[in-house]
């Protein structure tokens, strides 16, 4: 819809008895939804995402027996979730509650939903354990549930559910270990984003999990050496690290990206951390890598040339490091870069100029190599 239809959803709807799929998503309504709806047996698919709704979730929609999707995603829903009810929907393969106001713990019952392959509960109020009985849904895939109060441990059971894809569950307080044999129950697994205030252990991230492809611990408190094994995830796009507290404060600390030349699809490299050392030469094998974040480190040495083979590359953050030397003119190559932070802050370069080769760069839009040393002309 084209957020056009607003007011009330008027309770005549449950008249309208041979309703299949009502798509009222992206308008203007408000109030609460109709407890009538609970009256159309032979509803499929209810869409009312991004309203105003409010109120609680009907508890009858439990008779439409053959529903196979909610979606109720950002409104202003409030209370528990219904699932104790809901649970006599066999069918529902996909249940949307995201970017509401509901409250309590996810009920043990949700285990019931046998077709479940799908369950966004992200940035409610939710608080408590991911129940056990997760791990009877054989069919699920996807579970979003960040930015809620979840806590205790990650279930072992949801592990079990051989069909995952994906979990993200960033801003909560899970903590503990992930299971050693998850490349064996998991073969599907292809994200896992867990950052913001969790404390999950990642040694476990091991040669078993080469199908993930998003890996996003960001915004914890991490510390450590990060693992070496990480060069087994092959598919792996995505690695961020950002913001935690990864670094021993040795020249080693940035060994790991050896092994990261495996991992022939990174697109993304984000390690805002602790970590000391220089940048390694075989940094421009990384030929597919389009954003690439190194500032706040510890980082010394020279920027390598080798950082001019990222011929794809579109953002470079480097500031707020102890790098010397001079920007390489091999920068140039990489003709995509539009957003590079180069040297800010904490980075002193020895004197020098801006390469003209700069000038190459037509598709910049921000250059900042504030605070340095840098001296001479301007590039054309």
């Amino acid at each position: 819809m084209d957020r056009q239809l607003s007011g009330t959803m008027s309770p005549h709807v449950g008249n309208l008895s041979f309703m299949r799929f009502i798509q009222l998503g992206e308008n203007q309504f408000h109030g609460e939804i109709p407890q009538e709806f609970g009256r159309l047996f032979r509803l499929r698919v209810l869409n009312l995402s991004s309203n105003a709704l409010g109120g609680k979730i009907p508890a009858n929609l439990s008779y439409c027996s053959q529903m196979i999707t909610i979606s109720l995603n950002r409104n202003k829903l409030e209370g528990k979730i219904p699932i104790v009810q809901l649970s006599n929907l066999k069918k529902l393969e996909n249940f949307h509650l995201h970017t509401n106001n509901l409250t309590g713990e996810i009920p043990s019952s949700i285990g019931n939903l046998s077709s479940l392959t799908t369950l966004a509960l992200g940035f409610n109020n939710l608080e408590g354990n991911l129940p056990s009985d997760m791990g009877l849904l054989k069919k699920f895939a996807i579970l979003t549930a960040g930015g809620n109060k979840l806590s205790c441990i990650m279930p072992a059971s949801i592990f079990n559910c051989s069909a995952i894809i994906a979990i993200s569950v960033p801003a909560n307080s899970f903590h503990g270990n992930l299971p050693t044999n998850i490349g064996l129950t998991l073969p599907n697994w292809k994200d896992y984003i867990s950052g913001q205030t969790n404390s999950m252990e990642t040694s476990n991230f091991n040669h078993q999990c080469f199908w993930l492809e998003v890996l996003d611990l960001s915004r914890n408190k991490f510390e450590g050496q990060i693992p070496a094994n990480l060069g087994d995830l092959t598919n792996l796009i995505v690695f961020d690290l950002y913001d935690n507290l990864f670094g021993s404060k040795s020249t080693g600390d940035l060994d790991f990206v050896a092994s990261l030349i495996n991992c022939s699809n990174l697109r993304s490299l984000s390690l805002t951390n602790q970590l000391s050392g220089t940048i390694p030469e075989g940094i421009g094998n990384f030929v597919n890598l389009h954003i690439l974040n190194l500032e706040e480190n510890s980082l010394s040495g020279v920027i390598p040339r080798d950082i001019g083979k990222l011929q794809n590359l579109r953002r470079l953050r480097l500031g707020h490091n102890e790098f010397a030397g001079q920007i390489v003119s091999t920068l140039s190559n990489s003709t995509t870069l539009y957003h590079p932070t180069i040297l800010t802050g904490a980075m002193y370069l020895t004197i020098g100029s801006l390469p003209p080769e700069i000038g190459k760069l037509i598709h910049l839009v921000d250059f900042n190599v504030s605070h340095n040393h840098l001296v001479g002309d301007k590039p054309l």
